[in-house]
C-alpha cells in the first residue's frame, strides 16, 4: 500500500463518500488543532499499487450537531472490540467498503519504550554538543512517532488482509440465536445483564492488544471481537422479540 501524501481535511457531509470505496482508507480524528497527525505513518504505507487515502477531521466537528457519523463510528468501535463509554474516540480509523476494520489511538504503548529511550539518548547526546534542550524533546517525539507508526501500520495491514480473506458464511436466520448463544457461551434465556457480562469478559480476553506484536494474531482477535459484538446484538434483538 502507498499513501497519497498529506491527510485530506474531511467535511462531515463527505465522510461516507471518503470511506466508501473498495480500497483501504484511514481517517484521523483529532481532539484539537494541537493534536497532530503522525506523519511518520505516511512513510509506512509505501510499496504496491494500492493507494491509501488519509483524511482528517476534528472531533469538535463531529459533535457540533447530530449526524449519522457519530453512531456509525460508535458501532464500529464496538465491532472492533474497543470498549469505551464515549461515542467517538480520537485516533486512527481504518475503513474498507464503508466498514470499519480497525482503530488505534496512535499513542505509544509499553512495547515502544525501548525505541523511545534510544531516541531520548540521542537527544541527550545532541544536547551535550548544542546545549539546546529542545533537541531532547524533538528526539523523543520523533522516536515515539516512528515506533507508533510502525506498530499501527502493521496492525492496519493485517486488518486489511483479514478483511479480504475468505470468511465463514453468516448463519441463516433460523440458526442466528443458536450461533450467538454458542459464541457468547450463554443460554437462550440469558438476561440482558448476563449477555453484557459475557460480552465484556470475552471482549477483554480477545482484545488485539493482548496478541503481542503479531499483526496476524491482532487481526484474528479483531475478527473474533466483531463476532462477539454481532452475537450480543442478535441476542438483544431476540430478547426484545421474545418479550413482545
Amino acid at each position: 500500500m502507498r499513501s497519497t501524501g498529506e491527510p485530506i481535511a474531511i467535511d462531515v457531509a463527505d465522510f461516507f463518500d471518503f470511506i466508501g470505496g473498495p480500497r483501504p482508507s484511514v481517517v484521523f480524528v483529532a481532539v484539537h488543532a494541537m493534536h497532530p497527525f503522525n506523519r511518520a505513518l505516511l512513510r509506512r504505507f509505501t510499496g504496491g499499487d494500492e493507494t491509501v487515502p488519509f483524511g482528517s477531521i476534528a472531533i469538535a466537528e463531529l459533535l457540533v450537531a447530530e449526524n449519522p457519523v457519530i453512531p456509525f463510528l460508535h458501532e464500529g468501535l464496538g465491532q472492533c472490540g474497543v470498549l469505551s463509554p464515549l461515542a467517538v474516540l480520537p485516533g486512527y480509523y481504518l475503513f474498507r467498503d464503508g466498514r470499519m476494520l480497525a482503530w488505534d489511538s496512535g499513542l505509544p504503548i509499553a512495547a515502544d519504550t525501548p525505541t523511545i529511550l534510544r531516541g531520548s539518548l540521542l537527544g541527550a547526546v545532541a544536547f551535550v554538543f548544542t546545549r539546546d534542550f529542545g533537541l531532547i524533546g524533538k528526539a523523543v517525539r520523533f522516536a515515539a512517532d516512528e515506533a507508533s507508526a510502525e506498530r499501527l501500520a502493521q496492525r492496519f495491514r493485517a486488518a486489511c488482509e483479514g478483511r479480504t480473506s475468505p470468511r465463514a458464511e453468516a448463519p441463516p436466520p433460523a440458526d442466528e440465536v443458536a450461533w450467538a448463544c454458542e459464541t457468547l457461551g450463554v443460554p437462550r434465556t440469558a438476561t440482558e445483564r448476563e449477555i453484557n457480562e459475557a460480552w465484556r469478559r470475552l471482549a477483554r480476553e480477545c482484545h488485539p492488544d493482548r496478541g503481542g506484536d503479531d499483526p496476524v494474531e491482532a487481526a484474528r482477535r479483531g475478527r473474533r471481537l466483531g463476532d462477539l459484538h454481532r452475537a450480543r446484538e442478535i441476542l438483544r434483538a431476540h430478547r426484545m422479540r421474545w418479550a413482545s
